[in-house]
């Protein structure tokens, strides 16, 4: 920053000089304050040794009664959510049965359960993409995760419920419907506001097993699936779920069968 202040602009590269004479123009404006956006790729929040040398930087930057240079820091949530924000169209709204449910209601409600698998491939089919508009990751196409998961629903999809994480899905608001009211086995929840913040690949390997198949032979395979309620959760809560589920859970297919082989010997 201090080679912007001082002009220095020899020691910057050639898109940078395209910019010299608005900077220096707005070096002469009374009015401009700067701002120093810290790009992450990780959270926004610094280790305590960088904070203290950016603050040690604005100190000396701003050595007067008014600041002229602040620093802001953006991680990767930041910027999804301003993304996302800006791409997201009308809000998704589902009437889900989920079968052998269950409730969390502490710290913040959320319901999970079972679907059939040909659901979950109607879900895609009715809104694509858009049902991922606050996932990190779209949906991936034809990857070896994904052709696992086919060849599964394809060979054994009975087996499809214990080999897959599932989905989990954010939504505006969740409301359980009276009807069944007296049994766990199967509720029907009212869901507003709907985006899979993770299970982008499961729910595209589902839908193009369903495609494959003709009509008298549907999907029977169940899905796990979690809804998270955004009622009552503090604003970040969303973000930190979104990128919570991408990245705790990650295992690299790669070392997952060179444990398996290792484990087979």
């Amino acid at each position: 920053m201090k080679d912007l202040t001082d002009e220095r602009y020899d020691r910057f590269n050639a898109k940078f000089q395209a910019h010299v004479s608005a900077l220096q123009a707005a070096l002469l404006n009374p009015e401009v304050n700067f701002v120093m956006v810290v790009a992450t790729t990780g959270t926004a929040a610094f280790a305590d040794p960088i904070t203290a040398a950016f603050a040690d930087m604005e100190a000396e930057l701003n050595d007067g009664p008014t600041p002229l240079v602040h620093v802001e820091s953006l991680g990767l949530a930041d910027f999804h959510s301003t993304i996302t924000s800006a791409l997201s169209g009308r809000p998704i709204d589902l009437q889900v049965t989920l079968e052998n449910w269950g409730v969390v209601t502490e710290p913040f409600e959320a319901f999970y359960g079972t679907v059939p698998a040909e659901i979950v491939a109607s879900w895609s089919t009715t809104y694509g993409d858009a049902l991922f508009e606050q996932n990190i990751r779209k949906p991936l196409g034809t990857t070896a995760v994904n052709q696992r998961m086919g060849e599964t629903l394809d060979a054994t999809e009975s087996h499809f419920w214990y080999f897959n994480n599932g989905i989990t899905a954010l939504c505006a608001s969740i409301r359980r419907l009276a009807k069944g009211a007296g049994s766990r086995n199967v509720g029907e929840f009212v869901l507003t506001g709907v985006s899979i913040v993770n299970g982008a690949q499961t729910v595209s390997a589902i839908a193009r097993a369903a495609r494959a198949r003709d009509r008298d032979h549907p999907l029977e395979a169940r899905v796990w699936v979690r809804f998270i309620s955004l009622e009552g959760c503090p604003p970040e809560f969303a973000s930190q779920v979104t990128e919570a589920t991408n990245t705790q859970n990650t295992v690299d297919l790669d070392l997952a069968v060179g444990a398996e082989s290792r484990r087979l010997q």
